[in-house]
């Protein structure tokens, strides 16, 4: 079904595939090691990322995946992608998730996880991410709980707004992230929030 001329793929560094019908990541693009550092896929119809969705993407540094019928991201889903930096998966229907889906992303920076059906996030989900500076979970469902966000010294962005949230002083939910200062909550059930929830110089 795709007509592509893999030898001239090769010397491609962006891929773009927008407004097409595309229902899963097209395999071929990264067979032969190629040079590719973007991919877009906006609006495609793509409905799921299954195990290792892109071998051999060695040299991939940005994937944005909005816009498209995602509604579960399976195990090591990016595992052949370490040097992704920004990863946009907002505008979909994601409600689960493998618990080691990001694993080996450790220099990812920017992750957009907006506008889904997220309820409950695994404990240990963002622990391989160890250098994210920008998480975006805005326009969820979202039910937080102690400890889904791990220790970073990083992290300096949190939007969690638009979730019908309601947060507990008893529970320090922020309390790992050391060098947040930025923290969206608008758009949620949040009559008072109490700086005791907060081990960091996050200035609300």
């Amino acid at each position: 079904p795709y007509n592509v001329n893999l030898r001239e793929l090769h010397e491609f560094k962006c891929l773009l595939l927008v407004e097409s019908f595309v229902p899963e990541i097209p395999i071929f693009f990264m067979t032969l090691k190629s040079n590719i550092t973007h991919f877009y896929a906006n609006n495609v119809s793509i409905g799921e990322l299954k195990r290792i969705s892109f071998p051999f993407a060695q040299k991939l540094e940005n994937v944005d995946l909005s816009w498209n019928l995602i509604h579960e991201l399976h195990e090591c889903a990016f595992y052949d992608a370490p040097n992704l930096m920004t990863l946009n998966l907002s505008h979909n229907e994601i409600s689960e998730f493998s618990s080691n889906v990001f694993e080996k992303l450790d220099s990812l920076r920017t992750l957009d996880l907006s506008h889904n059906q997220i309820t409950t996030i695994p404990f240990d989900l963002f622990q391989p991410l160890e250098h994210l500076v920008y998480l975006n979970l805005r326009s969820n469902r979202l039910q937080l709980k102690f400890g889904i966000f791990p220790s970073s010294d990083y992290l300096h962005t949190l939007d969690l707004s638009y979730n019908n949230l309601e947060i507990q002083q008893k529970f320090k939910i922020f309390a790992l992230l050391q060098s947040l200062d930025t923290l969206l909550l608008h758009g949620n059930r949040i009559e008072s929030i109490h700086q005791s929830i907060f081990n960091t110089k996050l200035r609300f």
